[in-house]
């Protein structure tokens, strides 16, 4: 019977901590700012054509009208992760930068 009380009040104990953490983070949200440079924002529908040329090869992204849709080069749509697609097509539209680089204090190169 002891036994069956403590894990009870541990249990009661464990939901009020996880209660006041919650409201906690309720009252007090993350500020999510962005302190960048904005370059572009817009919708994933608003991306006409990305270009990706990387170590493995070049592969483009464009809208098909004929198909209404977006096509990626020869790969069968059913091989691509939509979600996956999906952001990354948002982050396409939304480009920042999260700083600017100083003319003349580095080498361009590195970049």
């Amino acid at each position: 019977m002891k036994t069956l009380v403590r894990t009870v009040l541990l249990g009661a104990v464990g939901v009020v901590v996880l209660a006041v953490i919650f409201i906690a983070l309720l009252l007090n949200p993350v500020q999510t700012t962005f302190d960048g440079i904005v370059f572009s924002t817009g919708e994933a529908g608003d991306v006409q054509s990305v270009s990706v040329r990387n170590q493995h090869g070049e592969f483009r992204f464009f809208f098909d009208f004929g198909e209404d849709g977006f096509v990626i080069d020869d790969i069968p749509p059913y091989l691509v992760d939509l979600e996956v697609f999906v952001a990354f097509m948002n982050n396409c539209a939304n480009l920042r930068a999260l700083h600017a680089i100083p003319i003349g204090e580095v080498e361009l190169e590195v970049f």
